[in-house]
């Protein structure tokens, strides 16, 4: 359970001008990590009619997004105050969760962070820009200017690419490139350099685990610069369609599964289409997926496990309901067998999340899935 600390705003305002209105200024303590998710923290606003924004401190990590009522929100470097400054609905209580990250590195959930910070720059106009909580690469006025890293993958796999940046007016045309993969996109003004806006980009699919070179370049710019860049997380993703409930039976495959980690992995090959290479306790997978019919739900898995490896624990959560089962060994990983569960109760139709979490592991690997299946009762 996420635990979501409040600050309360009387206690620090600045009143910037009799014109202006009051900011709260936040105390970087007050947020609280996010379990699970590295880098990220979070913090329940209470609703005040004379506070429109919250200024996080001058000690403030490098902020990349940030998130309100689990939606992306725009942010911005306040100028004057020299902090970063976070809009804010002064009719109800808003819960924000904010990422930072300093150099570019894998995060224990799988997400992969390239940063301002550290990105190789090549080209005579663009160059690195530091306030506090707000790094990025700016001046880049020559759009044959470019930005690369190089990164050794840990594992192959679909990722959703997200830029944070700003520009000031009218759009450029990006090219992000991942090995020999790439992606065009045109990105449109934020409306001050001094605002930023993070964007889904699209997906790229890495084949192999290795080296690769992760490079940004303009292929067109209609205003003064190309962008201010602070930072491109690769986020890992599902390989399959949404899964949306269309009879009694729900599968939930693994190719359309979310791994959160550094090593699991969806495996393509037609033998396996499965999660594999789950040597790391300490990923884990989820689903998601519509319901349109409440009720009880039969749970099965099904799992395959070498010899002599069976005997690792894992349950499957399904918001506070938990099924707990050890796994079996199969004689292979790939020898599949179906375990019954128990059930799962879903009250309310709609969008739904489901994991796998390790509790402990015995062998080599904690188990290889192909699929779980609901079955309404």
């Amino acid at each position: 359970m996420c635990r979501i600390l409040t600050i309360f705003l009387f206690s620090i305002l600045i009143s910037q001008s009799p014109a202006e209105k009051s900011v709260h200024l936040g105390v970087w303590s007050q947020f609280s990590e996010v379990p699970g998710k590295p880098n990220a923290y979070i913090a329940e606003i209470p609703s005040s009619k004379s506070v429109e924004k919250l200024l996080l401190p001058s000690n403030s990590p490098n902020i990349i997004k940030v998130v309100i009522d689990k939606k992306i929100s725009r942010f911005e470097h306040d100028q004057k105050l020299n902090r970063i400054a976070i809009d804010l609905d002064r009719d109800k209580n808003r819960v924000i969760e904010v990422e930072t990250a300093e150099n570019s590195k894998q995060l224990s959930d799988g997400r992969i962070v390239f940063s301002s910070l550290d990105a190789k720059i090549i080209g005579d106009t663009a160059k690195l820009e530091k306030d506090p909580g707000n790094f990025r690469i700016g001046f880049w006025s020559n759009k044959e200017d470019s930005l690369f890293w190089n990164y050794n993958a840990s594992r192959w796999g679909m990722y959703e690419l997200e830029l944070t940046y700003s520009l000031a007016a009218k759009e450029s045309k990006i090219k992000v490139q991942i090995g020999n993969k790439s992606i065009l996109s045109n990105i449109n003004h934020t409306g001050s350099w001094y605002h930023y806006d993070t964007v889904k980009l699209g997906k790229i699919y890495l084949p192999k685990s290795g080296k690769y070179k992760v490079s940004i370049n303009a292929t067109d710019k209609k205003g003064a610069a190309v962008m201010n860049f602070k930072s491109l997380v690769l986020v890992p993703t599902g390989e399959g369609d949404p899964i949306v409930q269309s009879k009694d039976t729900i599968n939930l495959h693994s190719r359309s599964s979310i791994v959160h980690g550094v090593n699991l992995r969806y495996e393509p090959a037609a033998k396996k289409q499965c999660l594999g290479y789950w040597s790391n306790p300490s990923d884990w997978a989820s689903w998601d997926f519509t319901v349109n019919q409440t009720g009880k739900y039969k749970v099965k898995v099904r799992q395959g496990c070498g010899k002599g490896h069976g005997g690792s624990t894992a349950s499957i959560i399904l918001g506070d309901q938990k099924l707990s089962f050890v796994v079996e060994d199969t004689g292979g990983f790939q020898n599949w067998k179906n375990l019954t569960l128990g059930t799962l109760l879903i009250e309310e139709p709609g969008l739904k999340k489901l994991e796998v979490r390790p509790v402990n592991k015995k062998g080599v690997a904690v188990m290889d899935i192909q699929e779980i299946i609901l079955t309404k009762e």
